[in-house]
């Protein structure tokens, strides 16, 4: 039996248990610790009197506002927990705090993590009151909350830098090459992603078309048959396009992800055919679908009713303008009088004479234009460009060609541009002149367009020609163009770069040589650079045994003639090889293509303002003769009549234009003490009504320099030492140096063309030889003579 003592015992320790029980369910709560600052007295918690901690005292107390400033104020916010301070307010804005003022004369940088860092009196030290206790107002996002949405913001500019990058192409079982007509497949991530059907409509599928270089997107063709392995319904990635048709990027519009094929409603992908234009090589006639109709109604649906009608009204003003142009004789024809050693003059009734046969000649033209007319003048150009679908832009407004302003010039004013020309979206623009300075007028300027619009002049702009732009400033473009898939049919062997070397060509699957020679030139050469995508042709080696032994290959093509304007040199004119039209092996064809060359061409207003008649003594004239810039017909009186002007030599490229021959070839004439560096600098020839010379003349370049530069070039070459005309500088020829005339000693009086055509043979390398003949109209009446109507023969109208 358990003793007194034992029961006592046990009892003593179930009650020690049942304590420990009670006292371990008991949960022992804490004040939370106070915080290092806090905000009173605000309508919200992000502003209010500013108060902080005083740890030792445990207590609150206010800020003096003695030197507080903006850098406090953000420090103040951030220890707060606030992104950012956004104003601070002295004097009791937030009502009078209570107890001591802890903080006075806070200066901070900014940049320190709380107002305890900051200089500062010592804690509690203040001759302050509560009345000068300052006040925050703080944004009312956290720094959490600001730094999450500045990450959703670079997640955002992340995926629409992503999808800007997106690239197209269409896949299909059409056998015209490029094409143009098929499924479309985005290039995203690293995949070839196809794109849902619903909501697709021709808005988006123009976008997709001018990505790819064609001018727009027509209805999907009846042939048109889907293709199971074509869509890829597995590899949907996008949907709900909402394009308008006038992006450049086809990330640019706005479209959704699509999580899942089976999602995609419609369960069709997207498809588009292109309009292939006039530039592909193999587009059959499009007989089933008005393209200018199409144009109308894609305006129509992107800018409203109200908007298209505008841009109708616009453009026939315009075709207004150039017609009425075309019946009005150009202002400031030039009238001069004989310069006889007795100095007489001609009567002014001459003047309207002369004048009136221009305007009658003019009329007379313009009628047989009229009548033979088969297209329409085209009102956009592309000049000095190296490749396809590049260049300056030219626009043609009042009968007149000039250029464009690019101080505002963008991507969609460029692309509106591209559609015009026929090709696709823009892919850069170049401004300041990157093609080389135009001439003429500055037409438009401060381009806005919206991207839709059928012609640069529909956009909003400046007013015609009325900027204070220079030629500095012309604006350029590079366009999409479709891939026509010439590069590969051409290729160059044995340079010493890729720039260079001997021409091979693919003809009916086997790849042959071209004959080069004396037939082999610059023109020739612009075409081979062109079509491998290599810029211009500076020199068209006519032998290259120079690049070494040579593949064993036919000499298929010979007696080989471009205008320069062909796409692949098969286009050219050319002979095939045979038994009676061979070519010695050692004259294969070369090139040497480069980025930039010079592009030199007249001044027309010198010209035509500087031209008069000097009869002038045989006897002076022996070194002329010696040159051969006198005519045969026997002079009168010991007297030869002499058609003289002044000739003002351009160069607005991008090179250096230097003579053909390097000065140690060049050569020396004893009777003018000179040396020629061209042989052939310009000819001038007069022509009569029948077109058949009359008199004729020419300027050896023997002294080629720079006579006058714009402002802030440097002229670089003169007659005294090596020659050449820089960049933006004249070579000028007056009216009273030798051979600088036409001889018309015994020419009747008569309405004639002065034709003058400056490097004709084109032994220089330039961006343009379009702009290198000019003609005149000129009456010559015996003693005087009237001119006028001076253009560059490429701007005439197109018969």
């Amino acid at each position: 039996m358990p003793s007194l003592s034992d029961y006592v015992t046990s009892h003593i320790v179930c009650l020690s248990v049942a304590l420990i029980v009670v006292s371990s369910s008991v949960i022992v709560t804490e004040d939370p610790p106070p915080k290092i600052a806090r905000l009173v007295g605000g309508q919200h918690p992000w502003e209010g009197r500013l108060e902080v901690y005083n740890k030792k005292r445990k207590e609150y107390g206010t800020v003096c506002d003695d030197g507080w400033h903006m850098n406090a104020s953000q420090v103040a916010c951030r220890m707060l927990g606030y992104a950012e301070a956004l104003n601070f307010h002295y004097g009791n804005v937030f009502g009078a705090g209570s107890g001591k003022v802890l903080l006075d004369d806070v200066r901070c940088t900014g940049n320190e993590t709380t107002l305890f860092q900051c200089k500062r009196a010592k804690m509690g030290k203040s001759d302050c009151h509560h009345s000068e206790d300052i006040g925050l107002t703080c944004s009312n996002d956290t720094i959490g909350e600001r730094m999450e949405a500045r990450r959703a913001a670079v997640s955002i500019r992340r995926m629409k830098k992503d999808r800007k990058k997106i690239r197209v192409r269409l896949r299909g079982r059409s056998t015209l090459q490029p094409i143009s007509e098929g499924v479309v497949e985005m290039f995203y991530k690293g995949k070839w992603r196809t794109a849902c059907a619903d909501g697709w409509d021709i808005h988006d599928a123009t976008v997709v078309c001018g990505r790819l270089g064609y001018k727009q997107a027509l209805p999907l063709s009846s042939r048109y048959v889907e293709d199971d392995e074509l869509q890829r319904r597995k590899s949907m990635k996008f949907t709900n396009f909402g394009c308008l048709g006038s992006e450049v990027l086809i990330g640019s519009c706005p479209f959704d992800d699509l999580e899942s094929f089976t999602l995609c409603e419609s369960e069709a992908v997207a498809h588009v055919r292109c309009h292939r234009g006039s530039f592909v090589i193999d587009t059959p006639y499009e007989d089933d679908v008005d393209v200018e109709e199409l144009d109308r109604e894609l305006e129509a649906k992107l800018d409203g009713v109200a908007a298209a009608d505008e841009n109708e009204k616009n453009e026939t003003m315009e075709a207004e303008v150039v017609d009425e142009a075309a019946e009005v004789i150009e202002d400031g024809a030039s009238s001069n009088t004989t310069e006889t050693d007795e100095g007489t003059e001609e009567p002014q009734v001459f003047n309207k004479l002369g004048k009136e046969a221009l305007r009658t000649s003019k009329k007379a033209r313009r009628t047989q234009s009229k009548h033979g007319r088969k297209r329409p003048r085209p009102n956009i150009r592309l000049r000095a460009g190296g490749n396809f679908g590049e260049g300056r832009v030219e626009v043609y407004i009042k009968g007149t060609w000039g250029t464009i302003c690019s101080e505002s010039w963008d991507l969609t004013d460029a692309s509106v541009a591209c559609k015009q020309l026929g090709f696709g979206a823009a892919k850069e623009i170049v401004p300041n002149s990157g093609f080389g300075q135009g001439v003429g007028p500055i037409w438009l300027w401060k381009m806005q367009c919206r991207g839709h619009e059928r012609s640069l002049t529909a956009c909003n702009h400046g007013y015609y020609n009325s900027s204070s732009c220079t030629h500095s400033l012309d604006a350029g473009v590079r366009c999409i163009v479709p891939d026509i898939n010439v590069k590969s049919h051409v290729k160059l062997e044995g340079g010493t770069y890729e720039r260079e070397g001997r021409v091979s060509v693919l003809l009916n699957g086997e790849w042959a040589n071209v004959c080069g020679g004396t037939e082999w030139g610059l023109l020739d050469a612009k075409v081979i650079c062109r079509q491998m995508g290599l810029d211009h042709a500076r020199y068209a080696i006519q032998s290259t045994l120079s690049y070494g032994a040579a593949p064993k290959r036919n000499i298929m093509m010979l007696d080989v003639q471009c205008t320069g304007k062909e796409r692949t040199i098969r286009e050219c004119k050319y002979s095939r090889r045979s038994q009676n039209n061979t070519c010695y092996r050692g004259f294969r064809a070369g090139v040497v293509c480069v980025e930039y060359l010079p592009d030199v061409l007249m001044d027309l207003h010198v010209l035509q303002s500087s031209v008069r008649i000097q009869d002038w003594p045989d006897s002076l004239m022996t070194c002329s003769r010696e040159e051969g810039c006198l005519s045969d017909v026997p002079n009168r009186y010991g007297l030869r009549r002499l058609l003289r002007f002044t000739s003002a030599i351009m160069n607005r490229g991008m090179e250096q234009f230097r003579p053909v021959l390097n000065r140690y070839s060049w050569i020396w004439h004893s009777c003018h003490m000179h040396y020629h560096s061209m042989e052939i600098f310009s000819h001038y020839d007069l022509m009569n009504r029948k077109n058949e010379r009359v008199a004729q003349g020419h300027k050896a370049s023997f002294c080629l320099e720079d006579g006058h530069c714009d402002d802030g070039i440097q002229p670089q070459f003169s007659c005294n030492s090596d020659q050449g005309i820089s960049v933006n500088c004249i070579d000028i020829y007056a009216s009273n140096i030798d051979c600088q005339w036409v001889d018309i000693t015994g020419v009747k009086m008569d309405l004639y063309t002065l034709r003058i055509h400056v490097n004709p043979d084109n032994l220089v390398a330039e961006t343009d030889y379009e702009n290198n003949l000019i003609e005149c109209d000129l009456y010559y009446g015996g003693t005087s003579v009237v001119i006028g109507h001076c253009v560059f023969v490429a701007d005439k109208m197109e018969d």
